[in-house]
């Protein structure tokens, strides 16, 4: 079998990815109960900041890097160079905090100790730089089953190091930072040595800093005023909520995310092997290429996350209770609203791929920066106190979690216009709508069915029962949808009767 083919590729980064998510949410939850809602929520709080000044210091290279590495291979000096770049930006940033007068670093990061920003600053940098950094390369190279090993190697070893601390008490926002930073620095070097012996670049020697440092300018110049309001859209939401709402809020809504993380499965797997080869495709031309891959794969991806969705929110608050216990109850809305808002980033991020690797970096700047200046402004009137001189709803972890959605949808459903002019296929909006409107009213009817039927001869505590018994009648009747419409997950009747053929072989043998 053919370790670079799409279909191995995939595969490889779907399977590693559900048992890498499995682990990475049993972490979480862990962390999250070691910790408690205050203690979780300054926790995010570091990490999500520091995640948002390092995406402002990157300015779109990496997005620049990785496509121009898909395209073709480089030569050491385009390596080099690059390099030499991310090591500045860490300069930079690491400057910035050291010289920071104290009085306005207290503001910037609510009173918190200059030793947990700082090791907040080195966490952030290993995770969403370095690493990224060395699996783009080997992304690059189709080498996408060794890229995934690795991230799987992480988030056991990150697991075992959490179970560890919370089993000797040695728990704490430090220690956690501190376990993040050795893992990703050792994997990465490690994997770095093993691409260095396969030869990924080339012998060029025409490649000189001017050539290379236009090309980036040519893609990123567009994205530079995109990436700086960025920063602010995505530093005032852990700010402002963490300013008005507290931890405990940042805490609620840091576990909505966390669980729908699960929605995002199948686009996670898929984004990197889709940029690739649309990269490669839009060079070549081969535009009738281009064009089935994004109908597919928005398709499927769409529905692959509601699916996920739409069965765990009708059960929100039994979650909460089951998993992390009574001090996270009260984050059953804001979970609900989170668990809507993947389905949608799913196509956000499939068209934003579509934009970066067919260089229409313009068009996605445009865009963002209109939606992300409309977010700042909502996200303060949802989370400002009433009593503020510009009053506020003071809405809490729900206000955030409540912008998140209804900006995004409309943002995405521009990007995906003009995606679709652009490669000439049609634009489907009431698509997305009747297929959340299906499987939402599954997931509802579902839960009534069993809980309904239980009743009747069962009057003790069930909710596990009703919890797995309504997830395997939603698994049957989703696929029921598909096998009657199997347009609406992006699959051809062709390839539903393959599948079921394949598995009914596989039963009988």
């Amino acid at each position: 079998m053919d370790r670079n083919s799409i279909k191995v590729r995939f595969l490889s980064t779907f399977i590693t990815n559900i048992l890498r998510l499995v682990i990475s949410f049993i972490t979480g939850l862990v962390i999250a109960r070691s910790l408690g809602p205050d203690k979780y929520g300054n926790f995010s709080f570091l990490l999500g900041s520091f995640t948002s000044l390092v995406t402002l210091m990157n300015m779109a290279s990496s997005s620049a890097f990785y496509t121009f590495i898909s395209q073709r291979k480089r030569g050491i000096k385009f390596y080099l160079y690059y390099v030499s770049w991310v090591l500045f930006q860490f300069m930079v940033l690491l400057l910035f905090v050291i010289f920071l007068p104290d009085s306005i670093r207290q503001k910037i990061w609510l009173g918190h100790s200059f030793e947990l920003v700082m090791l907040a600053l080195l966490t952030s940098f290993v995770m969403n730089e370095l690493w990224k950094l060395v699996a783009q390369i080997g992304e690059s190279v189709r080498d996408t089953v060794g890229v995934q090993i690795r991230n799987l190697t992480l988030a056991v070893m990150y697991l075992a190091c959490v179970v560890g601390l919370a089993g000797f008490h040695f728990i704490s926002i430090k220690n956690l930072f501190i376990a993040n930073i050795f893992l990703y620095f050792i994997l990465s070097a490690l994997y770095l040595r093993r691409l260095y012996r396969k030869e990924v670049v080339t012998s060029e020697t025409n490649e000189n800093l001017k050539t290379i440092f236009g090309e980036f300018k040519r893609f990123c110049l567009p994205l530079v005023v995109y990436t700086g309001i960025g920063f602010l859209y995505s530093f005032a939401d852990y700010w402002l909520l963490q300013k008005y709402g507290g931890s405990i809020q940042q805490g609620y809504y840091a576990v909505g995310a966390r669980f729908a993380s699960l929605s995002l499965i199948a686009t996670t797997s898929i984004l990197q092997i889709f940029w690739k080869e649309i990269a490669e495709a839009y060079l070549e031309g081969n535009m009738e290429k281009v064009r089935m891959f994004y109908r597919k794969v928005s398709h499927g991806l769409f529905f692959v996350g509601a699916a996920i969705s739409c069965i765990l929110i009708p059960f929100s608050k039994e979650i909460l209770t089951l998993l992390l216990g009574a001090p996270y109850r009260d984050a059953w809305l804001p979970l609900s609203l989170m668990l809507l808002y993947p389905v949608h980033q799913s196509i956000g991020q499939i068209t934003g791929t579509m934009l970066f690797a067919t260089e229409k970096t313009k068009v996605k700047s445009v865009i963002g920066i209109f939606f992300m200046i409309l977010s700042i402004i909502t996200v303060y009137f949802m989370l400002a106190p009433q009593d503020s001189i510009v009053p506020g709803l003071n809405m809490g972890a729900i206000g955030l979690a409540s912008k998140m959605l209804i900006c995004q949808f409309i943002e995405v459903n521009l990007m995906s216009f003009f995606v679709s002019r652009y490669i000439n296929v049609p634009f489907e909006w009431s698509y997305q709508f009747s297929v959340l409107v299906i499987l939402l009213s599954f997931g509802f009817l579902c839960k009534y069915i069993v809980e309904r039927s239980l009743t009747l001869f069962y009057s003790g505590e069930h909710i596990i029962i009703v919890i797995v018994g309504s997830g395997f009648l939603y698994l049957i009747s989703v696929i029921t949808l598909i096998r009657i419409y199997p347009y609406i997950a992006g699959l051809t009747k062709g390839q539903v009767d393959n599948g079921f053929a394949l598995i009914r072989r596989r039963v009988n043998f």
